[in-house]
């Protein structure tokens, strides 16, 4: 991100600190983000919160639902066990 002058305007909220930073302050492996303004970095912690609670009910939804087998065989990371053919006792 970057404003009309080439100057970085993204923010982050740096997890190390626990306080909302320009970007090249702290490493990234101790941050969340980018985010378009200082506000938005502030509520990093709320909105990761909020997207995981989703994720878990959709994933909730989905194995109640779906269940772990198809028609088409596993999905959605289920186990395929060894492909025919391959290893080393193939050929």
């Amino acid at each position: 991100m970057g404003d009309e002058v080439g100057r970085t305007t993204a923010w982050y909220y740096c997890l190390r600190h626990r306080t909302v930073e320009p970007e090249g302050v702290c490493k990234a492996t101790d941050r969340l983000g980018p985010y378009p303004d200082p506000d938005a970095a502030a509520h990093a912690l709320e909105t990761f919160r909020e997207r995981e609670e989703r994720l878990e009910a959709e994933d909730r939804q989905w194995a109640e639902g779906a269940g772990a087998e198809s028609d088409t065989g596993p999905v959605r990371g289920g186990d395929t066990g060894p492909v025919r053919g391959s290893g080393p006792a193939a050929g």
